[in-house]
């Protein structure tokens, strides 16, 4: 099996980027076989667009991307105190709600990304 890189980019540099920018960097690493995890969301016209410009690049060697998105109310354990909750929810009001985890990985490579409350699932081929 060859090596598999995960790629990371935090909250900051993503939420920087123009859209197709970010559109652009997912598809560029996931062509290469490579497993982008994002610190924070991508608005859902932003899915769409990851999406559509995927369709259009499929291709024999690139078949697609499999892509979970995690929001920080389902990452934070529910347990948590109300101190720590108010202070969420605070921060969540301040920076946006753009707060999270994504993983995209290629189809050629990601068989299922399952998530729950506990724990994410990264399945592969």
């Amino acid at each position: 099996m060859a090596d598999i890189s995960l790629n990371f980019i935090p909250f900051e540099r993503f939420a920087d980027m123009k859209t197709e920018e970010k559109i652009d960097l997912i598809l560029e690493t996931t062509k290469k076989k490579d497993i982008v995890v994002i610190e924070g969301l991508m608005d859902p016209g932003e899915e769409m667009n990851l999406i559509k410009h995927t369709m259009q690049k499929i291709d024999k060697k690139f078949k697609g991307i499999e892509i979970c998105a995690i929001p920080r109310s389902e990452l934070i354990k529910k347990k948590e105190g109300l101190v720590s909750n108010v202070r969420s929810r605070l921060a969540d009001i301040l920076i946006g709600r753009n707060r999270g985890l994504t993983i995209i990985g290629p189809a050629a490579i990601v068989k299922q990304i399952k998530r729950d409350p506990e724990r994410i699932i990264l399945k592969m081929r």
